[in-house]
């Protein structure tokens, strides 16, 4: 398994991937994304975009035949490791997986116009969403 840093030509890539299972991400220009491959074909990704001098992570996605193995904390650890203070949103059965990795579950109060603003768009799709921070 290799942890990588996406390069521009993975991008095509990357957005089959997230099609192929379910999720909708978007790169938001100035982005990082992590990804892990086995025999040159992605199975976890993650996306840290920039907003407005906030990084935000977006996009973790795992294969299901790869959950449950430690992928999502490996890309939230290399994540941590490269960026500081990351925001995210992520649904609140999810919690013991961001807490469990240095991450804690803040008020919406806590949030830039620009995230809260995201954040409100995205509840209206999952009443369930939770706001995180990493404590890094």
């Amino acid at each position: 398994m290799n942890l990588v840093l996406a390069d521009r030509s993975d991008k095509k890539c990357i957005k089959r991937f997230y099609k192929a299972n379910n999720y909708s991400a978007n790169f938001m220009g100035n982005d990082h994304c992590y990804l892990i491959k086995v025999e040159n074909k992605i199975i976890a990704t993650v996306i840290i975009s920039n907003i407005d001098d906030i990084n935000f992570l977006h996009g973790l996605v795992v294969t299901k035949e790869y959950q449950h193995k430690g992928l999502a904390s490996q890309l939230l650890a290399h994540s941590s490791s490269k960026h500081s203070m990351i925001y995210c949103f992520a649904d609140l059965s999810l919690n013991s997986l961001y807490t469990a990795n240095s991450y804690e579950q803040i008020d919406t109060s806590q949030l830039s116009e620009a995230l809260l603003t995201r954040f409100n768009n995205y509840q209206n799709k999952n009443s369930q969403l939770t706001a995180f921070r990493s404590s890094k």
